[in-house]
């Protein structure tokens, strides 16, 4: 089972709003592997280290509350996940995040060099949006010129760099799922 990297593009200020919230909720990295986690405690995301320094009372009734609802996402007051779902966006490719993390393989088998490139441009520190620029557009342009070493299916590369072009100016984020 494979994941999808999409490209989405935030056209008005609302949607940008909510894209910094969907970030800050979805907790995920560029890296291979587990890079890091957060906690949302006390109603802020706190590094896996801070959160591991907590009292263990402070980390139990963390986990007592996440048994009690089964959470998987912590809700952000003001997210609405429909905007960030109707939001513009272009399929990258297909990946496994997950397999390449557990089998420890260095991204030639099931993260294809495409996807990850792609995924590095746009990642954005402090779960920040990325301005589409002729620099960023060059750089996508590029990592579709990679070959393939995986069996994954990638984007038609034209058609990834007109819907670039097309929202050039504007601000984006991915979502892998």
């Amino acid at each position: 089972m494979s994941a999808d990297l999409h490209i989405h593009v935030c056209l008005t200020e609302e949607e940008e709003r909510h894209a910094l919230l969907w970030q800050k909720k979805t907790v995920w990295c560029s890296e291979i592997g587990n890079a890091y986690t957060e906690y949302f405690h006390n109603g802020e995301w706190i590094h896996e280290e801070v959160f591991l320094s907590l009292p263990e009372e402070e980390r139990d009734k963390f986990y007592d509350a996440w048994d009690k609802h089964k959470m998987r996402d912590i809700p952000l007051v003001g997210l609405d996940e429909k905007i960030i779902q109707n939001t513009k966006n272009i399929w990258i490719g297909e990946v496994s995040w997950m397999k390449a993390s557990m089998f420890g393989d260095d991204g030639k088998k099931y993260i294809p060099a495409t996807v990850m490139e792609v995924s590095s441009a746009v990642h954005e520190e402090n779960f920040g949006l990325k301005a589409i620029d002729d620099e960023l557009i060059e750089t996508i342009s590029k990592a579709f010129d990679k070959e393939n070493t995986t069996t994954y299916r990638l984007a038609k590369k034209e058609e990834v760099i007109k819907f670039f072009k097309k929202y050039k100016g504007k601000k984006c984020f991915q979502i892998s799922w």
